[in-house]
Formats: C-alpha cells, structure tokens, sequence
C-alpha cells in the first residue's frame, strides 16, 4: 500500500493550513525538503514557522500566489476532475520512476505518509486502503466559506469574473502550468448576482461537503480509514487546537503543541477573521 493521507476539503475549506501543519509530525514528509531535512532538529520548530507565515500571509486576495503546494510530479492524477482515478498501485509507482519523482519513491521506501488533496467524491485506485481527513462544511462555517471562497479563489479582471485556480497568472506560482493544456475555464462573463451563485456558493465541489454521507458515498472509500471534522471547530479559536490534536492523536502522529499552536494564532489572525461576519 502507497502510504498517503489525503485532506478531503472543498476549496477554501482550510485543507491545505491542515495538510500544512500535518506536515511537522516526523512520520509525514515535508512539502518543503530543506525542513524536512531539519525534522527532529532544535531549528525544526523556527524554521517551519518562519516558511508557514511566509505561506498564508494577511494578503488573502494573494492566497493563491502563497499558499504552499507539493512538490510531487502528479500531473497524471487531479485532486479534482476523475484523471487518475483508475491508476492502480502498480502503475503509480511506475510513473513516478518515469517521471524521476524521486521525493515521492523516497517517502515510499521510508513509508513516510505523503500528504495530498482531495476535493472529490472518489478516491483513486493507487490509494485503496488510505488515510482520509474529511473536512465537512457544517451549517455554522457556510457563511465564512462563501466569504473566503470570493476572495481567495475568485475576483475581477477587466470585463471579466476570473477563478484562480485555473487562472495562468495564479498556476504558475503553484509550478501547475502544465494544467493549462487541460483548459479548464477561468473567464466568466456574468453578472454579480450569476457569478457568486454559480461558482462561489453553488459549486458542485463543494455542495457535496455539507453532508458527511455525501462526502463518502462513493464506493472507492468503502476500504480508507476516514476521519471527520467539522469546519466550524477549525475556525473556533477556542476548539481549533484541541480538534488538530485530536486528529493527530487518531492517526499516530507525533504533535508538536507549541508549533502547532503558534502556527493556528499566526493562522487565525491573518486567514480566518477577516471573514467571520461582525456583529
């Protein structure tokens, strides 16, 4: 079995601040190779905090520019769209020695868990058998990710709305340029009201994470190991450290409470009340 542990999250939904901070326990490898080699070290906990702030910064209208992504050579596989869904084991790990992704096949050999995205129902025969962190979006977070969807992922240009997510200007900084041979659409011409109905609250990936039979209900999760957790106690800053730790004690995972919490106050000033409604 491939070790992986996925985050299963609508866009905007806080998964990659959570794969972020999965990324301190010693048995999930680094996105950033220069910590991972400093993992176990006294400089660990420094380090990563100085890369996290770099990575989700105040400037949330630049989330895209600086959030974190992989390093991985994945272009065979979408966390989104169903290619790669059909790749077995066998042949994913054929195509990483194609590919010379030699970061990957080094977590394989150490059984080091890789951690992903995931903003689909299905999850891909290569990673039968996986960890999935399921981030379902309860009723009392809709509010706060409608918000931060329309501005982290969304915006203007000219007489344009954009999604930057497949936006060639917001691809290149996550090194998905590649992306851009799959056209996906990234200029709408429609109106306010029409843009953040369809995309922004509508979107079918993610309506499907209001519900956690939902998120599951395809039969390619039958075998995972699933964990659930709601996104309204993310953002609770007086839930928020308890429900990480809980899902680090589920999974084995050796939890660095300092770092950690540093990492969520860093996180909670600068990504997640700007878009909690006042009053």
């Amino acid at each position: 079995m491939i070790p992986i542990i996925f985050v299963r999250y609508a866009p905007g939904a806080m998964g990659t601040f959570l794969l972020t901070l999965l990324q301190t326990s010693s048995q999930v490898a680094c996105w950033n190779t220069d910590l991972e080699q400093l993992k176990n070290t006294s400089e660990f906990s420094k380090e990563f905090y100085n890369w996290f702030v770099t990575k989700f910064t105040s400037n949330v209208y630049q989330h895209l520019h600086n959030e974190p992504h992989h390093p991985y050579q994945l272009d065979f596989f979408s966390s989104k769209f169903p290619r790669g869904d059909d790749v077995i084991a066998e042949q994913f790990i054929e195509v990483l020695h194609n590919n010379q992704d030699n970061l990957f096949l080094e977590n394989i050999t150490k059984q080091k868990l890789t951690a992903l995205r995931l903003n689909k129902k299905v999850v891909p025969k290569f990673a039968e058998g996986c960890k999935i962190i399921n981030i379902v979006a309860d009723k009392p977070s809709i509010k706060w990710l409608h918000r931060a969807r329309w501005v982290k992922l969304y915006g203007k240009e000219q007489d344009y709305f954009v999604s930057k997510e497949n936006h060639p200007d917001y691809l290149k900084y996550r090194y998905d340029l590649n992306k851009l041979t799959f056209k996906n659409q990234y200029q709408f011409n429609d109106s306010f009201y029409g843009f953040v109905k369809n995309q922004v609250i509508n979107d079918p990936h993610v309506l499907f994470f209001k519900d956690k039979s939902t998120i599951v209900e395809h039969p390619s999760n039958n075998n995972a190991d699933h964990f659930f957790v709601n996104l309204s106690m993310l953002l609770d800053s007086k839930t928020a450290v308890h429900t990480i730790k809980g899902i680090f004690d589920y999974h084995g995972l050796d939890y660095n409470a300092s770092l950690i919490e540093q990492c969520y106050t860093h996180y909670w000033h600068s990504n997640i009340v700007q878009f909690v409604k006042k009053g």
